[in-house]
Parts: structure tokens; sequence; C-alpha cells
């Protein structure tokens, strides 16, 4: 049986608004770097070759190695809850099922007010 639990998202860092290299396209968004951790129970055939994180049904990030339980990654969060999953990968090159969605809720940067100018009309 492959069981695979995607434990916990932590670790964010880091809010820029940022926008896509390419001309045509704008992803608004805050990039942050997360450190993920999970636990899994791997079965003896196939062999794991490494884990992927989908953020809202699309690849994330990428780790070798079947001993791996944790990793970075850079990600651009567009809302303020974002569900992930995780699968593993196998030398054959199938997937697991993916884990059970885990919601991460981010803490949006508030808006910086850079300046006021009140202008003040006396009327007689």
């Amino acid at each position: 049986m492959k069981n695979i639990l995607c434990a916990v998202l932590i670790l964010w860092a880091g809010a820029a608004f940022a926008a896509d290299p390419a001309p045509a396209t704008v992803v608004a968004g805050w990039d942050r770097a997360a450190t993920v951790e999970w636990g899994y129970t791997p079965p003896t055939e196939p062999a794991v070759s490494g884990f992927q994180l989908y953020q809202e049904g699309a690849k994330a990030c990428q780790w070798a190695g079947a001993e791996t339980r944790s990793g970075d990654c850079k990600l651009r969060i567009a809302k303020r809850d974002t569900p992930f999953t995780l699968t593993a990968l196998f030398a054959d090159g199938t997937e697991s099922p993916h884990s059970p969605p885990f919601v991460f809720t981010d803490v949006l940067p508030a808006p910086v007010l850079k300046s006021l100018k009140v202008t003040v009309e006396f009327v007689q």
C-alpha cells in the first residue's frame, strides 16, 4: 500500500508583490520561501525515488531521494487559503495518490501608506 502524509508547511518568509518575467503574462501574488516536512512509510515495491509537492493541483516543487522527509521550496501565493498535496515518485515512473490536502492560510501583507496630503479649505 502506498501511504503518504503531507505533514506541515512551515517557515514562510519574504513578501513581495511580483509579476512573471514573461512580458505577456502577469501573475499577481506574494513570493514565499517554504520548508515542507512530511512523514511517509514506503512500500517495498516499487522503489521510491523522490517526492512531488502540488499547489492547487499544479506541480510546485520536487525533491529526490527515498529518505527525504523535508525540503525547501519557493512558491507564489495568489490567495489567502491555498491547498497543497504531496505524492511519492517511484523509480518505475509511477506516482502515489495525492496526500490529503494541507490548506495553508497566508497572512497577506497589508498595504503601506506612503504619503497623505490633506487640503483644508475654509469657506466663509
